[in-house]
Parts: structure tokens; sequence; C-alpha cells
């Protein structure tokens, strides 16, 4: 069962992410997943022909100990060039460190407590699926405008989490998203926890 559910959730995100054409300066080079799980988007992103075409480095954020330590095998297990914090933290690290790390690495794995080191505008698309509404309120509140700062101008931010059925922080999500200057550009009418596990919606940055 969980094999099937991993496959489930993998093709929803997978045709999701690129469910429409978008301009050449909307796609996704480099995609920052926050709260990367056992690390399957980095499957999709660089061994589907759409994504792995146009994508340069993958940004795996993970703040649970166990789980960061599993993605960093799984991203070894396909064949991935890591850059990984814990194999630098001791150093003076910099944005320019991360910069170059971006460039030169398929992977660059970070614990979501050093989100400060990733450089204004990073990203093309950052990745978050079933985690928002799992956090502490603070931390929510202090993270979308990270989400916001990592984005390049007009960067996207895609989410999938159940709107209605599970919200244990109680936070409106969607609302602090637009509250941040985004608009929402896609939400496909489909029902949550029948037709779907968790509402996909992307957004678009606009200041």
């Amino acid at each position: 069962t969980a094999l099937k559910n991993m496959a489930r959730y993998n093709a929803q995100d997978y045709i999701f992410h690129h469910a429409y054409p978008v301009p050449d300066r909307n796609a996704v080079r480099v995609l920052l997943d926050f709260g990367a799980g056992h690390g399957r988007i980095a499957n999709l992103a660089f061994n589907t022909p759409i994504a792995a075409d146009r994508l340069q480095t993958y940004i795996a954020v993970e703040g649970i100990p166990s789980t960061y330590f599993t993605q960093a095998f799984y991203y070894a297990g396909l064949g991935l060039k890591v850059w990984d914090y814990f194999e630098h933290h001791y150093e003076d690290l910099t944005q320019e460190t991360i910069s170059a790390a971006i460039r030169d690495y398929d992977v660059v794995h970070m614990p979501t407590w050093r989100t400060d080191l990733i450089p204004d505008g990073a990203a093309d698309m950052v990745n978050c699926v079933q985690v928002l509404k799992e956090l502490p309120g603070e931390l929510v509140v202090h993270i979308l405008p990270e989400f916001k700062r990592m984005t390049q101008a007009s960067g996207a931010l895609y989410i999938r989490d159940h709107v209605q059925f599970h919200n244990p922080n109680h936070m409106p999500i969607d609302m602090l998203i637009q509250a941040q200057g985004y608009v929402l550009e896609f939400a496909p009418q489909v029902r949550d926890r029948s037709e779907i596990h968790g509402l996909p919606r992307i957004w678009r940055k606009i200041d």
C-alpha cells in the first residue's frame, strides 16, 4: 500500500508541475523542495522527460533529522552529485558558497534552519507538499517570506495539501500566501481524498 500511495503522489505532482506550458523565463531550472520527505521529488525532477530537459539543480530542504539522512542515501542511490550542508557546516558558509553549489551540483541539501544561506532569487519554483499545515504557526509566518525571497521574479510556489480536511496549526495558508504577493495561477477542480490526495495549487510571485 505504501508503494502504491507513493506512486500515486508521484504521478499527481508530476502531472500538476507540468499541467500547462509556461514562457521560457518561467521554466523550472532550479527547484527548491521544502520538506523534501524521503527525496522522491528528486526522482521526478531528474528522471522524467519534461523536467530533466531543463532542470539544473534541485535544492532539498528538510528539518527532520531521520528524514534528512534518508534523503542523503536516496540522492546517492540516484547517482546524483550532491553538495550536503553537513559536510561543510564547520566552514564559513555564505550565500556565495551556496550559489556556487547550485551552479556545480545536481542536489544542494540543506537543513530548514539555514535557509538564510540560500541566495535571493535562487529558485524558479518552491515545492511544498503536505508540509505547511503541519508546521508550528510561527514557522509558517517565518518561512513564507523566505519562499518569496528565495524565488526569482515571477517564480512559482507549488502547494499540495488538504484545504478543508486537515489543518493542525489552524493557519489560513492560502490567505497568508496571497498576502506575500502571490496570485493563484492554477487550481484544478478535483475532489480531495477521492480523486486526489491534497489539492494542488500553483501560485505565481508578482511583486
